[in-house]
């Protein structure tokens, strides 16, 4: 079965695809709501599967919950040469923070259909799991202590849930030492998590000691390239890691099943589950598509596409049936910090370094809309003092599950002037499109 005909692929891989329907028209306009202050910065953020909560992840060590429901949709700003001019129609209420992290709070990712289970990563090598109803403490259901540190930095480069319904089970856990390792999260220990929550609330935070993981890997992956991100294919039978290839540079996809040959996965003989692979080309497939490192990727909600960027600045458009890139976006000029498609699957969004958030046409890649967002004054201060074009990106975007409603985690300040009220930025901005 091979990845270059297709055969394989589309019957393992993509569930109910749809046809993608004619090109959308341009956005006329965006709402801007503004979610936490600009004292602090967030670099991820995330809709749980209702589309009810807006998580953040914080440089305060905070993970914060955000609700957009009781501001009204209504815009009226008009499109002015191709860019959908912002308009700050209110803020964001913030109904939790949730503490724990003894540092920055890096990555962010709701469960796809358990709307209330949050995980978090951050700066303190461990990854956390949340139940965002419980209080206190005990909202802490689980702890992963992260195996690598030092050289490669205390962050797990990403954090991503399989896309199994019914319950909370894996969660794949990119590393810095380019080793992705699965986790089955009906083996962590509440207890161990509720512990380091309380070691971490009163005294000496450098002296306290963590009690160890309260679990292990039940598959490690090490893979011969530099591991930037990696999600689970549409079916969860596959991983997909956006890399940059260690012998030429070059950004590649490197594919592989991950749940494949061993029957121990998912049985309770521990030692067995906990095996390390060697990922190399030949339990692999490979694909070239960028001349930089791929630091984003992400599948279509309908499982017939896949969105890639790259460090070359672009942004590549895969048929998923033949693996064949069939469009590029190439109006960024700096590399890509995130993409994202919309619940539909028809508009995918682009963010940078550059200002304005880029939205096209998923099949295509043809311009929909460039999105600002700041509000008219500011970005008019912004003119004035010779910082046009700069500093209206964002780290990390997410589609709302059901709208055309777009999260933006701001953690990109890129001056001196950062300071200035000009220059900050709210910790996510929420953008609602109006499409016509």
């Amino acid at each position: 079965r091979s990845w270059t005909t297709g055969t394989w692929i589309t019957s393992k891989w993509t569930a109910n695809a749809t046809m993608a329907g004619p090109a959308l028209p341009q956005i006329r306009s965006a709402a801007l709501i503004e979610c936490g202050g600009n004292r602090h910065k967030s670099r991820s953020c995330s809709w749980n599967s209702t589309g009810q909560y807006l998580a953040s992840g914080s440089s305060d060590k905070f993970a914060k919950i955000f609700s957009i429901d009781h501001v009204s949709p209504v815009v009226s700003s008009a499109q002015q040469g191709g860019t959908a001019s912002g308009v700050v129609v209110g803020t964001g209420r913030e109904l939790q923070a949730l503490s724990g992290h003894s540092a920055p709070v890096e990555r962010v990712r709701f469960h796809p259909t358990e709307a209330n289970i949050l995980c978090t990563a951050a700066d303190d090598k461990t990854v956390r799991l949340w139940d965002v109803r419980a209080a206190g403490t005990s909202r802490c259901i689980g702890r992963i202590d992260m195996q690598s540190g030092g050289k490669h930095g205390n962050q797990a480069a990403s954090i991503e849930w399989h896309p199994g319904t019914g319950s909370v089970r894996y969660l794949a856990v990119t590393e810095k030492d380019d080793a992705v390792r699965v986790y089955d999260c009906r083996r962590l220990n509440p207890t161990s998590a509720t512990a380091a929550t309380a070691s971490r609330g009163g005294g000496n935070s450098r002296t306290a000691s963590p009690p160890p993981g309260s679990a292990k890997p039940v598959r490690t992956f090490a893979l011969p390239d530099r591991v930037m991100e990696t999600v689970f294919s549409p079916s969860g039978t596959h991983l997909v890691a956006g890399t940059r290839l260690s012998s030429t540079g070059m950004g590649a996809l490197r594919i592989w099943r991950w749940d494949g040959s061993s029957s121990s996965i998912g049985g309770d003989d521990e030692n067995k589950n906990s095996s390390n692979v060697v990922v190399d080309d030949g339990d692999s497939q490979v694909y070239i598509g960028h001349t930089g490192p791929i630091y984003s990727l992400r599948f279509s909600p309908d499982g017939t596409g896949l969105v890639t960027g790259g460090g070359d600045a672009l942004v590549s458009l895969w048929d998923v049936a033949s693996m064949v890139c069939r469009a590029t976006i190439p109006r960024r000029t700096k590399f890509i910090r995130s993409v994202a498609y919309s619940h539909d699957s028809k508009l995918v969004a682009t963010s940078s370094e550059e200002d304005g958030i880029d939205i096209a046409n998923s099949d295509t890649g043809e311009k929909v809309g460039l999105v600002r967002l700041m509000s008219d004054e500011k970005a008019r201060i912004r003119d004035r003092m010779g910082l046009a074009g700069v500093g209206g990106g964002a780290d990390e975007l997410a589609f709302h599950p059901r709208a055309y409603v777009l999260a933006c985690a701001r953690g990109y300040e890129p001056t001196a002037q950062a300071g200035a009220a000009a220059m900050q930025s709210p910790q996510v901005t929420v953008a609602r499109l109006a499409v016509g």
